[in-house]
């Protein structure tokens, strides 16, 4: 009996126990319960709870303060009568897609609250689950953000009209400098094309002293204009490279030759070392690649008064990406070399070394930094390595496209040998200043070719109606018809087209045109103190066979009717 009692007493004990511990939890919980109502009913932010098909079961009063809806107006409706219809589609779905997939919502919806009036809501939507894991709620904390997007959008519209000022001023920088080098190129051609002409006719000691200094004070300012366009480009964001096919050796012939004449005069050697494995042909920018060259070759003469500058050409043996060929250049030489804290300087924009009133060479601090950036463009960067009194070594390395072997004739050698079947052509320059045509008729009869001089388009059709020419060199600035107008009817009677409707020329003229010009084609090459790459686009697109921006070598010119055939 005592041992039933005690059983008894043991049982009711822990069934005492354990409602003691189930009410403690469920005191726990309720506690917690209390905890996140109050959470839920003081949060300075918009809550709604929905149920698992989307009605609203509660909402706390900030989603009313937001809203404008009272807690009962909401009650078993959808959260989507607080769409306005402005929020893209797009963004719903992704909504739909996220929570479907158990994840967590962020976004900004754009709603309406009760008086009509919107607003943007800024929303973190979520899941609640269970005790069996199951979606048993979802959860929507909401807050206006309004005055936040307002203020992003003003500073964003500030920001847009910022750039369209600095945009606006750039392309009035842009358009000056352009307008004032083609005032100046046209001019210089003169100067630079006669003094050269003067150079090569008999003079005395004196007298060809003082034209070669017009002609390398000439050259100077014309690099000096070149790297300001070039700078003005690349900070307006209007520097493309040019991709065609060239020859690597006749690329570097070039060089060598345009510096042949400094390094003669100061008693320099002056060579040019290709390795076998340099393809014939690659695809790239000649003229940014020959400038950068030209840059650091130019720079090694300026800075070695004895000794020898070497050009050094190789293809590196690792293997470039897919489709492309990497080169390596390397311009040595004994000049008087760098200082070490200075050589990370000379890349920079207006830097260099000697910044005295008294330094001994000339230049703009330009030319380096413009050919850092090139070769950055070019897959690459250049380096150095100098030791003062001893001279330095500039290397880099560019990545060109690969491209197959053909004539790689185009070395000034390659050029003149050529030319022998162009001998005699009769060509027809078109210009309106005078000095322009006087150099251009002197170079080119010197070349033993016949040569006509017209002073704007419509002469040029005059002319052209009446007799048959091999060449035509079309100026593109001209008054009464300027050149790309005039090349448009030009292709435009050789093709049998209808002509723009901008052209005024006569019926007579247009017939004449009509009957000489049918079925053929006329070499023309824009011979232009323009240089920027939409003007050759443009000349380009018009129907030109090709582009030389004045002043010129004839042999851009040869360069040019090689490169059309």
């Amino acid at each position: 009996m005592i041992s039933l009692v005690s059983t008894l007493c043991c049982a009711l004990l822990c069934l005492l126990y354990l409602l003691l511990r189930c009410f403690a939890q469920r005191r726990k919980e309720q506690q917690q319960l209390f905890l996140f109502s109050k959470v839920v009913e003081q949060s300075a932010s918009g809550i709604a709870i929905t149920d698992p098909a989307g009605k609203i079961i509660h909402t706390n009063p900030f989603f009313s303060e937001i809203t404008g809806y009272s807690a009962a107006e909401v009650l078993g409706k959808s959260p989507s009568m607080l769409k306005s219809g402005k929020t893209d589609a797009a963004v719903y779905n992704e909504l739909r897609q996220t929570l479907d997939k158990g994840g967590t919502w962020k976004g900004i919806l754009i709603n309406r609250r009760k008086d009509g009036s919107e607003y943007y809501e800024g929303n973190t939507i979520c899941p609640l689950y269970d005790d069996s894991g199951a979606i048993s709620h979802y959860m929507a904390i909401k807050n206006d953000v309004t005055h936040r997007i307002e203020l992003e959008n003003q500073f964003n519209a500030g920001i847009m009209r910022a750039m369209e000022s600095a945009e606006q001023a750039n392309q009035v920088k842009s358009d000056f400098l352009t307008n004032m080098s083609h005032e100046i190129r046209t001019p210089m051609n003169a100067i630079i094309g006669m003094s050269r002409l003067a150079l090569d006719t008999r003079l005395d000691k004196e007298q060809y002293h003082y034209i070669e200094t017009v002609l390398s004070s000439s050259e100077f300012l014309l690099s000096l204009i070149n790297d300001i366009l070039d700078v003005s480009k690349m900070e307006s964001g209007h520097f493309e490279l040019v991709i065609a096919p060239f020859a690597v050796a006749g690329l570097l012939d070039e060089v060598i030759e345009s510096l042949s004449f400094q390094t003669h005069d100061k008693g320099i050697s002056l060579s040019c070392v290709v390795e076998d494995n340099v393809p014939l042909q690659v695809g790239g920018d000649e003229n940014r690649l020959r400038q950068i060259l030209f840059n650091l070759m130019n720079n090694a003469v300026k800075f070695t008064e004895h000794g020898f500058v070497v050009l050094h050409c190789a293809a590196p043996e690792r293997e470039a990406a897919e489709g492309k060929t990497a080169l390596n250049f390397m311009i040595e030489d004994s000049g008087i070399g760098i200082a070490p804290d200075k050589q990370e300087l000379i890349f920079e924009k207006f830097t260099q070394v000697d910044t005295s009133s008294t330094r001994a060479f000339e230049g703009t601090g330009l030319g380096l930094a413009i050919s850092q950036q090139l070769c950055g463009w070019m897959g690459g960067k250049i380096t150095v390595a100098s030791v003062l009194g001893q001279g330095s070594t500039f290397s880099f390395t560019v990545l060109l496209d690969k491209v197959s072997s053909g004539d790689t004739s185009f070395a000034i050698e390659g050029i003149k040998s050529k030319l022998e079947e162009f001998r005699g052509m009769r060509i027809l320059l078109v210009d309106d200043n005078k000095a322009n045509l006087f150099l251009a008729r002197a170079l080119f009869e010197k070349d033993n070719h016949q040569v006509e001089e017209v002073v704007n388009g419509l002469e040029c059709l005059e002319i052209l109606s009446e007799r048959h020419f091999d060449l035509i060199l079309l100026d593109i600035q001209m008054p009464v018809m300027g050149g790309i107008t005039t090349i448009e009817i030009i292709r435009g009677c050789e093709e049998g087209r209808e002509l723009p409707s901008k052209v005024i020329v006569s019926s007579e003229l247009t017939a004449a045109l009509r009957l000489t010009l049918a079925g053929g084609h006329i070499p023309v090459i824009a011979l232009t103190a323009h240089v920027r790459d939409e003007d050759r686009q443009c000349c380009l697109d018009a129907g030109m066979d090709g582009f030389v921006s004045k002043p010129f070598h004839t042999s851009d010119v040869y360069r040019c009717i090689l490169g059309s055939d």
